[in-house]
């Protein structure tokens, strides 16, 4: 029996090396993609299958003071 379990993760970023949002989107939406398909959601558990997944990383705005 499958079910869809639904997670969100907010990540706050403060950038002392200058990199445009975008950067930080685009290797974060690379680097997760790699780790899920490295079986990091599943801790490689042969009993766990990931048979689909929805991966949406986007810049939200600056975060306030």
């Amino acid at each position: 029996m499958s079910s869809v379990v639904r997670v969100e993760l907010q990540v706050e970023i403060e950038d002392f090396a200058g990199y445009t949002p975008e950067a930080y989107v685009e290797g974060l939406e690379r680097n997760l993609s790699a780790a899920i398909g490295d079986g990091v959601l599943t801790g490689a558990t042969p009993e766990i299958e990931l048979e689909s997944y929805r991966l949406s990383v986007s810049h939200c705005g600056p975060m306030e003071a």
